[in-house]
């Protein structure tokens, strides 16, 4: 199993972003993209049948009608990522497409400090909890005040002041709508007036906002204001975060399994080996993990071992340009076993052009079970992908784990990209080489994975959730699958 072990080493050479109107023949551009596709992609056979075909070609001719027209690269942009998107896989991605931060400012409110003060004071008694003056780090100042334009349960964080000096006085930072009690779903813009969606949890005078940090409030707080210096986040910002709230219980928060998250997993694995075999019940929260390498969680599944996981395997498409790009990477490649195996797929597709090279899986055995943890909640929802859905399907297959959460992303019957240029400048196309085995009895691309146990819409502590979930049916086992 060498999933995802090239795509690290790969998209660092997308990072680049062209200036919006540097010249780009999209006709030509165009062209190039859907003839690497069809030569090096190895879902191609999969998705383009006598029944898919003729709706490929109108889309390609309408879009290729319409690139004539367009004379640089933001123009042609949106027609190059139309087209990727009609083959409905997250691992085919374009890289250098002008980036759209910095192209709309924030909204205003008319909003002083002083107003805000004098607002606070006055209608003390009627205030939500999350009206006030808010600062992070001392970057920005914040006033949240109930959005007069908007539903009764929405309120904007109107800046005050701020060290970088694009933000001024008056611009919105953030509005953020009460969901569940001390929840609230947030559109947060960031340094450079990108937007993102996230959420966050008041938690007394400390608004933890998940991916972004935390906010202090100054202006009012409670009489028992929780200390910053001990408080531990809900969304930590590390990537990789294991943690003991009792004496029965481990939480282990991966965000990502990137390659270079590996070591990070395997020294805690290691520093906290004693916490972690003394505790019964484990959380493993992948909400939000994109994926990386398989490798990443390797050492995590002889925990959950209760029986031999399967791992289905792969199919590789050798196209010469494949092999090309394959053998480009090799140097850079740390362990010597997975160079051997894309050595011999090299030799494999120079002799045979456009063959599959069969990597037929395995089956993980380990000694014996561990006597903890005895139950393992493993957390997924949508924005869990690739990887991340490997380990769902490896972590499911034992009795231990009950899987909580949503359909995840639904991006991973296809992967392994290798990079491919285009004739746009500096524009790149990442195209999955690599088919799963599984392909040949079920899909998850655009579906995503089930959870064993859906979490509500409206339930924002899974942990809260999780724990009641196991105080009702106790120590009951499922069925191994």
């Amino acid at each position: 199993m060498y999933t995802n072990l090239l795509v690290a080493l790969l998209l660092g050479t997308l990072l680049n972003r062209p200036a919006n109107a540097q010249p780009c023949n999209c006709p030509a551009t165009l062209t190039k993209l859907a003839d690497l596709i069809r030569r090096n992609y190895a879902g191609y056979a999969d998705k383009i049948t006598p029944a898919t075909k003729a709706k490929h070609e109108r889309v390609y001719q309408s879009l290729l009608a319409k690139a004539a027209t367009a004379k640089d690269l933001k123009t042609c942009g949106p027609l190059l990522e139309q087209y990727r998107a009609f083959w409905g896989d997250g691992h085919l991605q374009l890289g250098g497409l002008p980036s759209e931060e910095g192209s709309v400012r924030p909204q205003t409110y008319p909003l002083t400090e002083a107003q805000a003060k004098a607002y606070f004071v006055s209608g003390a008694a009627k205030l939500n909890p999350i009206e006030g003056f808010w600062s992070i780090d001392d970057a920005y100042k914040l006033a949240v005040v109930r959005n007069r334009n908007g539903p009764r349960n929405t309120f904007v964080g109107v800046v005050m002041s701020a060290q970088n000096p694009d933000w001024k006085p008056g611009m919105v930072k953030m509005t953020l709508r009460q969901a569940v009690g001390s929840y609230f779903d947030i559109h947060y813009t960031t340094g450079d007036f990108s937007t993102d969606s996230t959420e966050a949890v008041l938690q007394t005078n400390l608004l933890d906002v998940f991916k972004y940090g935390v906010f202090e409030k100054t202006f009012p707080t409670s009489a028992k204001p929780l200390v910053k210096a001990t408080f531990q986040s809900q969304f930590p910002q590390l990537a990789i975060d294991f943690r003991f709230p009792d004496d029965s219980t481990a939480v282990l928060k991966m965000l990502t399994f990137n390659l270079a998250a590996k070591p990070v997993v395997d020294s805690l694995l290691k520093l906290h080996k004693m916490a972690l075999e003394a505790r019964p019940n484990w959380i493993i929260d992948l909400r939000g993990n994109g994926g990386g390498g398989v490798s990443t969680f390797e050492n995590v599944l002889p925990y959950l071992y209760t029986g031999p996981i399967v791992r289905d395997g792969s199919q590789y498409w050798l196209s010469p340009d494949n092999v090309r790009n394959y053998e480009a990477s090799l140097g850079e490649l740390s362990s010597a076993k997975v160079r051997v195996h894309f050595m011999n797929m090299v030799a494999q597709g120079k002799a045979k052009p456009n063959s599959w090279s069969d990597d037929p899986g395995d089956t993980l055995r380990f000694a014996a079970p561990t006597a903890n943890p005895r139950r393992v909640a493993v957390l997924a929802n949508k924005r869990t992908a690739s990887s991340g859905e490997i380990f769902l399907m490896n972590a499911r297959q034992s009795r231990k784990v009950t899987i909580f959460g949503t359909q995840t992303a639904g991006v991973v019957d296809y992967g392994d990209g290798t990079v491919h240029s285009l004739p746009c400048p500096d524009l790149k196309v990442v195209i999955p080489v690599r088919r799963s085995n599984y392909l040949n009895r079920v899909r998850y691309d655009g579906i995503g994975l089930a959870p064993d146990v859906r979490v509500p819409a409206n339930e924002r502590d899974w942990y809260g959730f999780v724990r009641k979930y196991w105080q009702k049916t106790g120590a009951a086992k499922k069925v191994n699958r």
